[in-house]
């Protein structure tokens, strides 16, 4: 078991718990999917083990983590139905804290979607922080610090969970997901290092599944009919919710046709797709691909400001549709 891209924060806790200077308090800052639910439960995991190698993933401890079902392990979090995490869910909350561990040395709690604790909820908090139990500890897990009250920052110890690198990702994904290694590339562009985005798209959720559906309909951009225009806008109202994904994925395809005519195929990041983005470059010149691309990163700045999006994305079409079927810019 171990974090991907996060050697130095184990380490860090390695040392702490050596040394017995664990906090009481851990306060885990990053965007959504970054990994934080993880980062938490991995060092429950490893500050309970009884195993050698922490956390060993076989021992008493780590199988009660593994199934969801360690009794020092606790977690709190927003109700379906509620906005907020408000100041009588803390309460209980607090008065648990009080109660002792059942098994391990140490009681646990992580307290996920931070930044929705009411102002409330964060004092009641504060009382226990000020005067902790000895054998309490706690996660607690935001998006951001500004959500936060000075005095309850103050009682902890931030930590900062960072994206991970580009190989770190693929070699994440080429091991966790072999069944989708060919798109790992295309998963590393879109994720951007945050691994909740990677492990939806690894799993059929999201962009994979919209990007199969406009892949389909690209290579007909340089066939002879002018109507297959309105079959990919049809695609973009049809997912509105991811425009500007699908613009994204658009440019990607015309990033690799260029690639394609200009340097090395192993530079391609669509290779699952490489021979239609080949047969497609073949019949379009390398500036009317480039002008192409440049119309997508106009309209991807447009639509950011809240424009009419089905008329830029019809706009956009019929501009790329003149740009490939130019006199000058036909192979």
């Amino acid at each position: 078991m171990k974090l991907l891209g996060k050697e130095k924060l184990v380490k860090y806790f390695e040392q702490a718990i050596k040394a017995d200077t664990v906090s009481h308090l851990y306060i885990l800052e990053g965007e959504k999917g970054i990994g934080k639910k993880t980062v938490a439960g991995y060092l429950a995991s490893k500050i309970h083990c009884t195993g050698e190698n922490t956390p060993c993933g076989v021992c008493s401890a780590c199988r009660k983590h593994m199934s969801s079902n360690h009794p020092d392990f606790i977690t709190v979090a927003r109700e379906k139905d509620k906005a907020s995490i408000g100041v009588e869910a803390i309460r209980d909350v607090v008065l648990d804290m009080h109660v002792k561990p059942l098994l391990a040395d140490r009681k646990i709690y992580v307290i996920y979607e931070g930044e929705l604790l009411s102002a409330q909820a964060q004092n009641a908090l504060l009382k226990i922080l000020e005067e902790p139990p000895e054998y309490i500890m706690i996660f607690l897990l935001t998006t951001s610090l500004d959500a936060l009250l000075k005095t309850v920052i103050s009682r902890g110890v931030t930590i900062k969970i960072d994206r991970c690198s580009s190989a770190q990702m693929k070699e994440y994904i080429v091991t966790t997901y072999p069944e989708v290694k060919n798109q790992a590339e295309v998963i590393c562009s879109f994720a951007g290092g945050v691994i909740g985005v990677a492990n939806d798209m690894a799993e059929g959720r999201g962009v994979l599944s919209v990007r199969e559906e406009l892949y389909k309909l690209l290579p007909s951009l340089v066939g002879t009919s002018k109507s297959t225009i309105y079959s990919i806008l049809s695609c973009f109202e049809k997912n509105k919710e991811n425009t500007s994904v699908l613009l994204d994925l658009f440019h990607l395809w015309l990033r690799d046709a260029v690639v394609i005519k200009t340097a090395e195929d192993e530079d391609i990041i669509n290779k699952d797709y490489i021979n239609q983005i080949s047969e497609f470059a073949q019949k379009v010149t390398a500036p009317a691909l480039v002008r192409a691309a440049d119309r997508i990163s106009g309209v991807i700045t447009k639509i950011g400001k809240g424009s009419n999006v089905t008329l830029w994305i019809t706009n956009l079409l019929i501009y790329c549709w003149e740009d490939f079927h130019g006199e000058n810019n036909r192979r």
